[in-house]
């Protein structure tokens, strides 16, 4: 009896866990990521929230890790 007790137990909480409201994220940010190399060597990520930062930041990592 124990068991059957537990049995409908789990098999209502599955039942209701299935009518849970799960809503969609519409409104994350995007982020543009790209694997770079720079000139002189060294490689990594960079992001941007648009590809003009996608570009800036490269330039930066660029410049940072490359001099010119």
């Amino acid at each position: 009896m124990k068991n059957l007790f537990f049995v409908f137990a789990f098999v209502f909480s599955i039942s209701f866990a299935g009518n849970a409201n799960h809503t969609e994220i519409d409104d994350a940010p995007i982020r543009y990521c790209t694997t770079l190399t720079t000139s002189c060597g060294p490689s990594g990520d960079v992001c941007g929230g648009t590809i003009y930062e996608l570009a800036r930041n490269a330039a930066w990592a660029e410049n940072y890790w490359c001099g010119n």
